[in-house]
């Protein structure tokens, strides 16, 4: 065999070990794409049924975000104030199953899909708070949280610190935070365009 033949071999063997690394990083991100399409049809009847129990008279409002990094979008819907400020669903085994329903004043403002986190985030008479949760299944295990109070008479605001439902100082609060979301970067829901039906 020639030098010039074994080139040829050689830049075909790598050829083909290319073409089978590609096929097969391809075929996970197919499945997972088909497993979104077949989501977000399950979400457009979710949809309908919270605007005809929430907003019969209007219309409402939701987006798609991947908030748990897993390929598969999650579905927020606003029902409005009487009802709370979101709605959040997810797709597990064929089906829409409700995750939580955030109160009023409350909403997902940033989201970590790395770590299975979202920051919830509210402020309403004179309160005011954060909480991180984790995805968990289907579910949101709390792992954070603040609280703020605003006394009027001082013009102070008072900050108390949650580690796993446990009270801790701002210290031990900053530093869990840190290791919670350590590796990863915020994304923001502030300024999602939201869709209406």
């Amino acid at each position: 065999m020639t030098s010039r033949e074994k080139k040829n071999m050689l830049r075909l063997l790598i050829g083909v070990i290319v073409l089978t690394l590609c096929v097969g990083m391809a075929t996970p991100v197919q499945a997972a794409s088909s497993k979104n399409a077949k989501a977000h049809k399950a979400y457009e009847k979710q949809i309908k049924k919270d605007q005809k129990k929430y907003c019969p008279n209007g219309h409402l409002k939701y987006v798609h975000k991947d908030l748990n990094g897993d390929g598969i979008d999650e579905l927020i819907t606003l029902p409005g104030l009487g009802y709370g400020s979101e709605l959040l669903y997810t797709y597990k085994n064929k089906k829409v199953k409700r995750v939580a329903g955030f109160g009023h004043y409350w909403s997902i403002t940033k989201y970590y899909p790395k770590k299975k986190v979202l920051l919830c985030e509210g402020d309403y008479g004179g309160v005011s708070g954060q909480i991180y949760y984790r995805f968990k299944g289907t579910k949101l295990i709390t792992k954070a949280s603040l609280e703020g109070t605003y006394d009027m008479e001082s013009g102070q605001t008072t900050y108390t610190y949650y580690v796993n439902g446990k009270k801790t100082t701002k210290q031990k609060y900053m530093s869990y935070i840190k290791k919670l979301t350590k590796g990863t970067k915020a994304k923001s829901l502030t300024k999602v365009k939201w869709k209406t039906y």
